[in-house]
């Protein structure tokens, strides 16, 4: 999500304006991608959210493009270089790198700083520019709320006029996109789609030479008046918010803000206007929602997917009463912050709350203006924008409508989104060969069937570590010691693929061409406590792509799913057979596009019958179970491919191989046993009459390689 913008597409003016018509397409191309076929397009905070967002969709959709050109700096003890590889890295480019990845090779860092004189750049650098450039994104900006006004109108202010400035010299210039905001005209109620005349009390030179000359703290008595919203509601650590509810929240989903700016920069292109169009790219008067209805769904969703991190239970209220909203913030912020500085000092911990609280308490003070105002943007230039979109072939592909959106689907998604990608409390480690089962499987594999011709390890990046890195971490384990002193170049024999199971065919290009004999099915999120959903995309929907990439495989002999024994729970006598999943009436039926689709009421009647005395004790169980019958429903439709359920109870360490005593896994009853070791476990709740079901790790090992042997020698 973002704030609104106000996207303003700039033309330059001394040029011819179309330049969208050429000699091939007579300006009559019914799509909108063809506007950017071989363009070369400059881009300023490329590394920011929406700048991201941008090229990625730039990549993903304009094929035809020629080269990103994004502008780098050094920071924070970083090179360019380095900022550009961490940037390549990051998982909004996933879904390029699974599918298209020689795309990203279109995109190219310059050095510059548009906080100094000709952007920082170059004299080559800038001549490159002036003679490629044809479609300019300037989206640097500052955007903290309580920056110096020094800073921010050096970099908001005398920035675009420095880049304006570059763009007037470009030769191949077709459209510049300057990004602003629905709020550069605070003092208005009803703001137009057009540039408004400044209400500074000097004329804008004499502003901008003062940037440079007037102190820092005389500047930044301006900026009282400039506020912004922060709210760490999922944490629990707000509780109250000056706001008025009534009034309407302008979000702006980023995806629709970037089709509405590649879209702007087409349309303007392909219709001539030489004239400033711009764009109130808002909700507000399209597809309103209130603060108050705003306020209900986070809550809702905070307390339906509560972060790891939550330091309280997520619950506020807006308030309009100042005195009271400070009351409330001393007893229900800075206090808790305190006294859990004051349990982290006793537990010898560096204390951090108060620091936090206090900047949430700045933050917040700085919001007031927008929960407290209600504006009306006019959209006649937008629903113009969409509607022509809508006119042309590809038009879905840069769907910027906002009439559609439904809020309460976008609010869950968006509390994931922030659990996920800014808390990093997303989805569970996903083991498959890189677990610990897996690795004691590849290595028994590798040292007892050296004849064998090549292991396929399925590994994706992970935490901002790419798989080849992961892949060489892998093979470095200690659990291949023995292998590397008797015959190291077995390994050699280990094959890296990277994709997930999360993505169709795994991410995998060509799955048909790779000559699979076996496939060993083990990846599974293991943790108790996931939420269903997860555990139902991991445990269920993975192994369902899973499984239809196995039917595109021609060489295909075995399929083995590692399972649980305990994916019957509810029955004290579990037989050698798959129990039919009758939850939900007529299972397969609900799989649709690959994919285990399921209602709202449906996820609701799973939800009841999980935890302590119900039929399953966790999302872990059930999940298991829904995909053994997965793998059955499978096994009746391939009759020439041996399908294998292996269901191991609690998997400990190692008794025999590779080393004994073996374990690198906190899962199971690892990490109690190393509690009581330490003393910080006294008392545990348990039947000490009940058998303890443990089975060593090589033991599981050597049953799931046998069982694919017995099964295809002594069929029953």
């Amino acid at each position: 999500m973002d704030i609104p913008m106000n996207t303003q597409t700039f033309i330059n003016d001394q040029k011819p304006v179309n330049m969208y018509t050429d000699a091939n397409n007579n300006g009559s191309s019914a799509y909108i991608k063809d506007f950017y076929d071989d363009a070369t397009i400059f881009v300023t905070g490329a590394t920011g959210f929406l700048g991201k967002v941008l090229i990625e969709k730039l990549l993903r959709s304009c094929d035809g493009l020629r080269s990103i050109i994004i502008l780098l700096r050094p920071k924070r003890g970083l090179s360019c270089e380095q900022r550009f590889t961490e940037f390549i890295k990051n998982p909004v480019f996933d879904r390029i790198r699974a599918k298209t990845p020689e795309r990203l090779d279109k995109v190219e860092y310059i050095f510059g700083d548009i906080n100094l004189a000709q952007v920082g750049l170059g004299d080559q650098d800038i001549q490159r520019l002036i003679e490629e450039v044809n479609i300019v994104f300037h989206v640097a900006a500052t955007v903290r709320f309580n920056e110096s006004l020094q800073d921010a109108a050096n970099l908001n202010t005398l920035g675009t006029k420095r880049i304006m400035e570059l763009c007037t010299k470009m030769t191949c210039l077709k459209s510049i996109v300057h990004v602003s905001t629905a709020y550069s005209n605070p003092l208005r109620k009803n703001v137009g789609e057009l540039v408004y005349p400044p209400h500074c009390p000097v004329n804008e030179d004499v502003f901008l030479k003062c940037m440079d000359v007037l102190p820092g703290e005389v500047l930044n008595m301006v900026t009282d008046k400039f506020q912004g919203i922060v709210m760490e509601i999922g944490r629990g650590t707000i509780t109250s918010v000056m706001g008025e509810k009534k009034f309407i929240v302008d979000l702006i989903p980023v995806d629709m803000v970037v089709n509405t700016m590649i879209t702007a920069a087409w349309n303007n292109a392909n219709f001539g206007s030489k004239s400033v169009r711009v764009y109130n790219c808002t909700s507000g008067q399209i597809n309103p929602i209130t603060w108050q209805d705003f306020g209900i769904l986070l809550q809702k969703y905070w307390i339906k997917h509560p972060t790891k991190y939550a330091m309280l239970y997520p619950s506020f209220s807006y308030r309009t009463n100042y005195p009271i909203h400070k009351i409330i913030e001393t007893f229900l912020h800075i206090l808790p912050a305190y006294v859990f500085d004051i349990i982290m000092r006793l537990q010898g911990k560096k204390p951090i709350m108060m620091k936090i609280a206090r900047k949430f308490q700045k933050a917040g003070e700085t919001g007031t203006f927008f929960a407290t105002h209600e504006f009306i943007f006019e959209n006649t230039n937008l629903r113009q924008l969409v509607s022509e979109v809508k006119t042309m072939k590809d038009g879905n592909e840069f769907y910027c409508d906002m009439s559609n959106i439904d809020w309460e689907s976008y609010l869950e998604n968006y509390m994931l989104g922030i659990r996920k990608y800014v808390l990093k409390d997303g989805l569970e480690s996903l083991p498959s060969a890189t677990g610990f089962l897996g690795k004691v499987l590849v290595e028994k594999l590798l040292y007892s069937c050296p004849d064998i011709g090549k292991i396929y390890i399925l590994i994706r990046d992970r935490r901002g570590t790419p798989a080849k890195e992961r892949f060489h971490k892998f093979i470095s384990n200690s659990i291949f010691d023995r292998i590397r002193s008797l015959n190291p170049k077995i390994l050699e024999k280990l094959n890296l693929i990277e994709g997930d199971c999360l993505f169709s065919d795994l991410g995998i290009k060509n799955p048909e061409e790779l000559k699979i004999n076996i496939i060993f099915h083990v990846v599974a999120t293991v943790k108790f406590n996931e939420k269903l959903e997860t555990a139902i995309d991991v445990n269920v929907n993975g192994t369902i792509r899973i499984l239809e990439l196995a039917k595109k495989m021609s060489d295909l002999e075995s399929f083995v799913y590692i399972s649980t024994a305990y994916s019957i729970p509810y029955k004290s006598h579990v037989e050698e057979k798959v129990q039919r999943f009758d939850l939900i009436g007529n299972f397969s039926t609900h799989i649709v596009e690959n994919e285990l689709k399921l209602t709202e009421s449906q996820l609701n009647s799973l939800s009841v019958n999980i935890g302590a005395e119900k039929l399953y004790p966790n999302t872990y169980t059930i999940t298991k179970h829904m995909a053994e019958q997965v793998v059955y429903d499978f096994s009746k439709e391939s009759s020439g491919i041996d399908v294998i359920i292996v269901r191991p109870s609690i998997i400990t360490a190692a008794a025999y191989e590779p080393i004994i005593g073996w374990i690198d896994s906190f899962n199971g009853p690892s990490a109690m046993m190393v509690e009581i070791s330490r003393g910080t476990i006294k008392s545990v709740i348990g039947n000490g009459n009940v058998i303890a079901d443990l089975i060593p790790v090589d033991i599981v090992t050597n049953t799931i390689i046998v069982s694919v042997w017995h099964q295809k020698y002594f069929k029953r």
